[in-house]
């Protein structure tokens, strides 16, 4: 009976031996962002841009960019472009255009994935905005205009690391 005992406890031993593995490794965690973005400058509104970061890289867009008084099909030029500023430099990252017999008052901006090092830690990200320029029979020129869809918090913070 103390054999077997003393090789129950011998077994145990060995047993969880083999499973005290260095947990170091394991214990790094990765953190991921999911940032949905809405909002609207004077003639153009942006619903539902999503971005996606991971420490391998992103997915952007499925965004629908909408005229406010587009009540009527109109034909012309439009063009996005979405741009983050990290450290004071401006970088883009996503952009779309269409032109001819395309309708521009209402546009989705499609997905992008890619791995640049400005949205791969969104922490630094200091800002992130849309720049729309269109134009038509309604406009003189190319028109722009500016959505904001993120500014970090002028004492450096951002809204994710608030308790």
């Amino acid at each position: 009976m103390k054999r077997i005992l003393i090789g129950m406890i011998l077994l145990l031993i060995v047993l969880s031996a083999c499973n005290s593995v260095d947990t170091r490794a394991n214990k790094e965690t990765e953190t991921n962002y999911y940032l949905s973005m809405s909002d609207e400058s004077e003639h153009w509104k942006l619903n539902g841009y999503e971005i996606i970061i991971t420490s391998k890289g992103y997915k952007a867009g499925n965004g629908i960019l909408k005229m406010k008084d587009g009540d009527e099909q109109r034909e012309g030029f439009l063009s996005y472009d979405v741009y983050t500023i990290v450290g004071g430099e401006e970088n883009r990252f996503h952009g779309g255009s269409v032109s001819g017999d395309a309708d521009i008052t209402e546009m989705t901006t499609g997905t992008i994935v890619g791995e640049e090092e400005n949205l791969k830690e969104f922490p630094k990200i200091d800002e992130i905005y849309m720049t729309v320029t269109w134009s038509d029979d309604d406009t003189d020129g190319e028109q722009e205009e500016k959505i904001n869809l993120y500014k970090q918090d002028k004492n450096g913070e951002s809204f994710l690391d608030s308790e």
